[in-house]
């Protein structure tokens, strides 16, 4: 047998043997990546559910925070409208309000503190804010706070700046919301089928399931 026909005879087993080897680490390869691919996404769904478990607890906490803060504003009001006078005492300023605008018997001493907000606009008289030493108190201003129509003065609970945010964004979605308040640090809702919901922090109103008003143009 020629010489060159023994080395093609002796290349062609090599290359199948070859083949052979190849095809076999292909495979291992294949099934090596697919293993670790599965573990990677089964560490990436584990991750994702302990991502979501702590975001879940972080919202519980930071609601748990807000609930105390508005808690510790359950004796106050702001007051919008009163004209500002020059070296004014806010607690008697207020106590006169009261009396004269309210009817309410409430007077300097049962007022705990009361003084000036800033103000952005300029063309109006600085909020004022006012904290009782009785809630009872709080509560006898806001439930007569409504004798106060067309006098230009206006009285609101004082709410801690997260459900402040929260209750501008209630109030400014017509689509969903009929009308809004707010009754003891609580943020209320009338949608439009007269139902009234009340909204907790962090409660988006899509969440919600409220029927929306289309306005057509």
């Amino acid at each position: 047998m020629a010489e060159a026909n023994i080395v093609e005879i002796i290349s062609k087993e090599v290359e199948k043997k070859l083949e052979g080897i190849f095809d076999s680490l292909k495979e291992k390869i294949r099934e090596e990546v697919k293993n670790v691919v599965e573990n990677v996404m089964k560490r990436f769904d584990g991750l994702e559910k302990i991502v979501d478990k702590i975001e879940k607890e972080n919202m519980e906490l930071k609601r748990r925070l807000v609930e105390l803060e508005q808690y510790g504003r359950r004796a106050n009001v702001r007051i919008f409208g009163v004209k500002e006078e020059t070296g004014e005492d806010c607690k008697t300023l207020v106590s006169h309000m009261l009396k004269n605008k309210l009817s309410l018997n409430i007077n300097e001493k049962d007022i705990d503190a009361a003084h000036r907000l800033p103000q952005r606009a300029k063309d109006k008289p600085k909020p004022i804010i006012v904290r009782f030493f009785k809630r009872d108190h709080q509560e006898k201003v806001m439930r007569a706070r409504k004798r106060l129509k067309q006098t230009g003065v206006s009285i609101a609970e004082d709410l801690c700046r997260d459900l402040l945010q929260l209750y501008n964004r209630v109030r400014n979605d017509s689509s969903r919301v009929l009308e809004s308040w707010v009754w003891r640090g609580q943020i209320f809702i009338k949608d439009h089928r007269n139902e009234i919901h009340k909204v907790h922090y962090g409660q988006a109103l899509d969440e919600m399931n409220l029927p929306v008003m289309r306005y057509q143009p």
